[in-house]
């Protein structure tokens, strides 16, 4: 064999080796053992869970029977915002709590409140909403002892509020302010309470 074709021979050798190298790493590629999906966390849908709740309160208004007209605390969880809870203290209200206990944990998301009497009767008073006193600022109370304040426009719709993922037995409100412009009467009106959130597995 002269020169030249033993210079080409080990050319084909050197390209061969280098074809085989790669195959090799190509096949390293194709048997290396993919990593595992990261698993994402679940997340938990909230949903209104008010109707678990049992409620109390320090204090209502008597129930007017000659009208039917109810003041107890399971008005503002009746999901009828024409009925309230109405304390029943001498005072302006402030100071005065209304309470819903969940049989088991529950983690809470979102609480909803109508901060007033919502209700427009056809007499000579009309408008029960700015008759009564409102509920500028709630304190909100948890199992764990923590709290968290909710402060209001002086306005008759739901107003919403996020709780950042709080896990508790029961919230307690209590009423920390009041609006008291063009009020009749002294009594602190809830119509309407919601609690939004999932059970603790």
């Amino acid at each position: 064999m002269n020169l030249e074709g033993e210079l080409n021979m080990k050319n084909l050798l050197h390209i061969a080796m280098i074809i085989l190298v790669g195959i090799g790493l190509g096949a390293c590629d194709l048997i290396k053992p993919k990593p595992p999906k990261e698993e994402k966390p679940e997340v938990r849908k909230s949903e209104d869970i008010t109707s678990e709740a049992k409620v109390l309160a320090s204090s209502s208004l008597p129930d007017d029977k000659n009208h039917g007209w109810t003041y107890g605390p399971a008005s503002a969880v009746d999901g009828d915002k024409e009925t309230c809870w109405s304390e029943g203290d001498d005072g302006d209200g402030v100071g005065e709590w209304i309470k819903l206990s969940f049989p088991e944990k529950v983690v809470v998301t979102r609480i909803g409140v109508i901060p007033g009497y919502d209700r427009i009767f056809r007499d000579d008073v009309g408008d029960r909403f700015y008759k009564n006193n409102r509920v500028r600022e709630l304190r909100v109370e948890f199992s764990d002892g923590t709290t968290q304040s909710l402060r209001f426009k002086d306005s008759r719709e739901m107003q919403f509020f996020v709780v950042p993922e709080k896990e508790t037995r029961y919230l307690r409100f209590t009423v920390a302010g009041v609006y008291t412009d063009g009020a009749k009467w002294a009594d602190c009106c809830i119509s309407e309470i919601t609690v939004e959130g999932y059970p603790v597995d």
